[in-house]
Order: C-alpha cells, then structure tokens, then sequence
C-alpha cells in the first residue's frame, strides 16, 4: 500500500496491514524530570526483640502491619455526606478501623506476648510502616534500607484481619494466607503446622494466593516489597468488606474474637520461626497452593 492509502485507512480506522520491517533500529529517549508538588513526612515505628543466641541473633524475623489509611472525605455535595455510623453528625474521617487498625492492634498483641515469653533466639523485628496506601512507600525503604534481604528469614504481614469478608457469618473462622508457599515451601509447611496446633486453629483459605487472583491480592501490601527481595513471606487477611475504604470502617465493626484468633496464629508461627535453627529454604518453586487447596505442602 501507498503512504496515502495507509493515511486514508488510518484516518478512517479501517484494519492495516502488517508490515514487517528488517533491518531497522529504533531509539528512544525518555524525559524522566519530575516536579514535586506536594510532599508528606512520614516515620515508621520499629520495636526490636534482640535474640538470645549469638549464632542467630543477627538473623531477623520481621513482623509488619501498615498503620496508614486514606485522607478525610473531601465533602462538596450533598450526596457525599453519610451519616455517621454511630449516629449524630455527617461522617468525614475514614477511621480505618479494619484497614488496617486491625493489623496493628494485632501486631501489637504478638509483640506484647513475645516480649513477655521466653526471649526468641533470632532477633525480631516489629515495624508499623506509613505510606502503604500511596504504594507499599513505608516497606519499600525499609526492605532497601532497613535491613540486609539475605539476613531476614521471613517476613509476616497482616492486613485487615478483624472483620469477615463481605460481612458473611460463615467466615467467622476463616483468614487468607497469600505468599505462603511461593518463595518457601517450608515456611508455608510451618504456618501450617503452627495452625494445627492451636486449639483455637482457623480454617486457612489460599484462594488469594491462586496466580489467576483477579483481585492481585499478592502484590498490593507491604509483605510484597520483601518478596521481591527473595525473603519468603505470608500475608494474613480476613478479606474485603463494603466498608473497605469507606467512612463506615469502624471499630464497632470489628469482629474482636477472630481477630484475636488471627493474633494467636500469627504468635504460634512466629515463635517457631524465630527458634528455628535455620532460614527456612528458599526454593522458589512459586504458588502451589490456591482456591480449593489446603494443607502441607510435600517437600
């Protein structure tokens, strides 16, 4: 075809015709200059719980929830306005009292139970990182920056785990594990058995963690920004509700006993973590384990 046969069927969206080009080397240059327009300080908060054995006390466990949520409702109709869910004046503040005050609160329980237990004999680290909403920002530096990727055994992140996924009953004893079983196989076999050995054990649900997840529950929180550094990793959630970033996510909303059931197994599997004697090992065989599947893994 013609240049001005291939303008006219351009011009018209009419179907081109492939064109295959030989011999040819293309260039491009990219203008990667930004301004800054806004900029917001944040600070993590980090507890340490140094290990009491010398051959592992500069391994690290790390524990993490976001404690940052989304910015006041900006109000400019009337039809932006709800009722506040306790009653009284107009609503404006997203409280985020399951996303993620939930994990936090959690995270502070674990931290409070192992400091007051047997000292660990791998270092543990606690950090409530900022700037998850705008980006995992807060986990990003701090798995660049924080700590040596090769020397952390295994990260553990909650987020949102006080509620039942889309207010449905029958969820009530069940939490999502997500990233258990992609980087180590035998991280995932301890979750597992940590579970089992609870009398209060949850129903452990790996749909999420399924590669064909449309929702890419996976890499959209903190635990991600480890993974991606090869640290094995698993993410606790409950799942998603019709408060989830609305004005209506709070505490009177929380489900206090699944949280702390959620709590207790996330202790139980810290503390076998933080004894172990080595890092769990690092196969990187990817997700095995997804919708309709449970259980250890076969080594």
């Amino acid at each position: 075809m013609s240049y001005a046969e291939l303008q006219a069927n351009a011009a018209a969206r009419a179907p081109l015709p492939a064109v295959a080009l030989t011999g040819v080397k293309m260039a491009i240059s990219l203008d990667a200059d930004y301004t800054v327009t806004r900029s917001a300080p944040s600070r993590k908060v980090v507890a340490v719980l140094r290990g009491s054995d010398p051959a592992l006390a500069d391994s690290y466990l790390v524990l993490g929830a976001h404690y940052d949520h989304v910015a006041p409702k900006q109000v400019s109709r009337p039809a932006d306005q709800v009722p506040s869910p306790t009653g009284g004046a107009t609503d404006t503040i997203y409280n985020g009292a399951d996303d993620n005050g939930s994990g936090c609160a959690a995270l502070l329980a674990v931290a409070k139970a192992m400091r007051e237990g047997s000292r660990p004999r791998r270092t543990v680290v606690f950090v409530w990182f900022a700037g998850e909403e705008r980006g995992l920002l807060g986990s990003e530096y701090h798995a660049r920056y924080g700590l040596p990727a090769d020397r952390v055994a295994a990260m553990l992140n909650l987020d949102m785990v006080g509620r039942n996924e889309s207010n449905r009953a029958e969820q009530s004893g069940t939490v999502y594990v997500l990233g258990s079983d992609r980087i180590s196989t035998e991280l995932h076999n301890i979750n597992e058995d940590a579970n089992a050995s609870l009398s209060d054990a949850l129903t452990l649900d790996y749909r999420y963690n399924d590669p064909i997840n449309v929702r890419l529950h996976y890499f959209s929180s903190d635990h991600f920004a480890y993974a991606m550094r090869g640290v094995p990793i698993i993410c606790y959630t409950t799942g998603l509700h019709p408060d989830y970033h609305q004005v209506t996510d709070s505490v009177e909303r929380i489900e206090f006993p699944k949280l702390a059931r959620v709590a207790h197994l996330v202790l139980e599997t810290a503390k076998r973590l933080a004894d172990w004697d080595h890092a769990p090992v690092r196969d990187n065989l990817g997700p095995r384990v997804g919708r309709g599947r449970t259980g250890k893994i076969a080594k």
